[in-house]
């Protein structure tokens, strides 16, 4: 019997998007992600993908066409979304324990305004074991390493349990070694979620994930098995040295 075909997490018909100046950013854009898939935004520096996160995530509206995330918009859909966003400045004085900065993951949630419960702190725990942080709930937020805030910014993402997980250049500043540790907890995350993730090292994302969604003001979606150097040098106007990795995840 032939598998059934799995619901679109991500729907984007016909939409176009432009800032206060008039120059178009996204334009006649129509994309479908189903659930379960692990799919990277790629494509050049001002080409459209933090936007189109923007508009997934409600923050911006399209001038034309229509989005829908997890069937309804985004708006009403940000309760089963998790966020990690592409740049977290921390003062070196910010104060707050890694255990706080997840548990701010549970605000908006449909809990009441009080204290974090029982619950709460349970899930955050649950959250820091996932991205492999166990032992670190009391330690100091900013005087971690950038990998480690980075897992912890995933975890405060998770800790509210989404279907859809978007991430925004989560491993930019990181070095290799650290990079592939970071995309091996992705990659068992994926496995209970759908991750969205925008990064500039196609050359080791063509490794983890099965989608790649070339963004250039237009959108166009390929498995990873299609991408190749005619479809690079379409998405970035010409001739692109595509580096390989030696290193895999598991």
């Amino acid at each position: 019997m032939a598998d059934e075909p799995r619901p679109s997490v991500v729907e984007l018909a016909g939409v176009s998007f432009a800032y206060e100046d008039g120059r178009p950013v996204l334009q006649d854009v129509s994309l479908e992600l189903p659930a379960g898939c692990f799919a990277s935004l790629v494509g050049p520096n001002g080409g459209g993908k933090t936007t189109l996160l923007k508009l997934l995530l409600g923050l911006l509206a399209p001038m034309r066409g229509a989005v829908k995330v997890l069937g309804v918009a985004p708006r009403e859909a940000r309760r089963r979304v998790g966020y990690v966003p592409q740049h977290t400045r921390v003062d070196p004085h910010f104060p707050a324990t890694v255990l706080e900065v997840v548990l701010l993951g549970r605000l908006g949630t449909g809990r009441r305004w009080g204290p974090f419960g029982r619950h709460d702190r349970e899930a955050a725990l649950a959250a820091l074991h996932e991205v492999r942080l166990d032992g670190f709930a009391r330690r100091s937020f900013a005087a971690l390493s950038g990998g480690e805030r980075q897992r912890v910014l995933v975890a405060r993402a998770i800790v509210c349990e989404p279907e859809l997980l978007l991430l925004d250049e989560p491993v930019a500043n990181l070095d290799q070694v650290v990079e592939e540790a970071f995309f091996a907890m992705l990659a068992e995350l994926g496995q209970r979620m759908t991750i969205l993730l925008v990064s500039h090292d196609l050359g080791f994302v063509k490794t983890i994930v099965d989608t790649v969604v070339c963004v250039n003001r237009r959108v166009v979606a390929h498995p990873t098995s299609a991408v190749d150097g005619h479809v690079i040098s379409e998405l970035y106007g010409g001739d692109v040295r595509l580096v390989h990795h030696e290193h895999r995840v598991s």
